[in-house]
């Protein structure tokens, strides 16, 4: 996909571009979902005329329950794992909200204690999924969210719910909470910006590495329906799907709403007719072990592993689910990386997603970062090395990080990585360097 020149890359907000993209190109398609459980039955494609209608329609709901709000009030989202995450999301930025989401791997406390960090009052939920116990221990004022089949139904047409901010008004507005962890146990929220979303956004003028595009539009731009298969509930399941859609031009296709497998792999891969995948390490291990989940790889361009070792370092600290512990093991690598490109993703709560850019299909285990963009001091900690990200005025579009940490010069990515050993700027992940746990 070529960029137009005339576009205003890393200075776009993303509910205005919904919109425009709505009016512009209403036909064109931004998700799919299953028709219904039995994924045999097919998908439905979602425009986004439909997407833009559903979330005036859940913005004009949520001003008439709970009103507006001008101090970015926290308003946790509770929901099945469908498009309503990202209705959700657009429509409290609307109304001057932003939306907290929570680990649905948190326990009660968990719950509780980042809503209490937030000052989140209000928890919007959905039909099927038991929240009475946190409203319970929150005392939180309830909503539940309209059903999906109301919110798709084009003949249910409301007026427009316009966000009328411009970037520069609208840059360091709140507009989203996710989360992290630490050695304590406890959850600590981490506050996304609109100027955050906007720096991957920006990263369409970093040019070619030694001929090497940056992963974001190597991939995404080859791609035309990418299934995600990342717990929207988590910022880097929810960042990476508006990334393909918004920036990309690619439809991300949703699964089932139970957790990820290998089974809900193959079978999206059968009837959703993706050619591409967002996945997590456990679903990438079981595939690895299936004949037909790796048959079914190799139809695909590429598939994106995203969490690695500081995602499996969170999900064993945040459940006692074994299916979420561990990493993609150096076995499933290799052999998925012989029937489908395979790629490693480096994103952060904290500091978002870092410049990478692509990287051969041998080298699967390692991010490629770029050295002038990024602006990251690798700091040798014995034989390994620690990212340090370095605070430069000129490179303030990609360093929106440094506008929440004011007073630093420098912050740490808290992790450990090892060189390649002949390509320059490759790294390969090692363990983390503290306590601190990003997710």
């Amino acid at each position: 996909m070529d960029s137009p020149t005339n576009v205003q890359y890393g200075k776009r907000l993303m509910p205005v571009m919904v919109d425009e993209i709505a009016a512009e190109t209403p036909d064109r398609v931004c998700f799919s979902i299953p028709r219904t459980i039995d994924l045999k039955a097919g998908f439905h494609d979602i425009t986004f005329q439909t997407f833009a209608n559903a979330i005036n329609k859940t913005a004009t709901f949520i001003e008439r329950e709970i009103g507006r709000s001008s101090m970015f009030e926290t308003v946790m989202y509770m929901g099945l794992q469908d498009v309503r995450h990202f209705i959700v999301l657009f429509a409290l930025m609307k109304t001057g909200h932003k939306v907290l989401f929570s680990s649905h791997r948190n326990s009660v406390a968990d719950h509780t204690d980042l809503t209490k960090r937030t000052d989140c009052g209000i928890i919007l939920y959905t039909n099927g999924l038991s929240c009475a116990s946190i409203i319970e221990a929150s005392r939180m004022e309830s909503l539940c969210m309209p059903e999906l089949d109301y919110l798709l139904d084009d003949s249910k047409h409301t007026d427009p719910y316009p966000y009328t901010k411009t970037f520069d008004q609208a840059k360091l507005y709140p507009c989203m909470a996710t989360q992290t962890t630490s050695s304590t146990g406890l959850p600590e929220p981490v506050i996304w910006t609109h100027w955050m979303l906007a720096t991957i956004d920006g990263q369409r003028l970093v040019p070619d590495l030694d001929g090497r595009p940056t992963v974001w539009n190597k991939f995404f731009d080859s791609s035309e329906r990418c299934y995600s298969g990342v717990p929207l509930c988590d910022s880097a399941g929810i960042v990476t799907a508006l990334m393909e859609v918004l920036l990309h031009g690619c439809t991300v296709v949703l699964g089932p709403p139970s957790n990820p497998t290998a089974n809900a792999f193959e079978q999206v891969v059968t009837y959703g007719r993706v050619d591409a995948a967002s996945l997590l390490p456990i679903t990438l291990e079981e595939i690895a072990s299936s004949q037909t989940g790796l048959a079914l790889l190799s139809r695909l361009k590429y598939v994106a592993c995203v969490g690695g070792k500081w995602m499996a370092n969170f999900l064993t600290l945040r459940t006692t689910d074994q299916r979420f512990a561990g990493s993609l093991s150096a076995r499933a690598g290799e052999i998925l990386s012989q029937h489908s490109h395979l790629y490693s993703l480096m994103t952060s709560a904290k500091s978002g997603a870092l410049i990478q850019h692509a990287t051969d299909r041998e080298d699967w285990q390692y991010i490629c970062i770029n050295p002038k963009y990024s602006d990251i001091e690798w700091r040798q900690r014995g034989s390994l090395y620690e990212p340090v990200l370095q605070k430069s005025n000129d490179l303030a579009k990609f360093q929106e990080i440094f506008e929440t940490y004011q007073r630093s010069k420098e912050l740490s990515m808290g992790d450990l990585y090892s060189k390649h050993p002949t390509k320059p700027y490759h790294w390969k992940h090692e363990g983390r360097a503290n306590d601190r746990i990003a997710a």
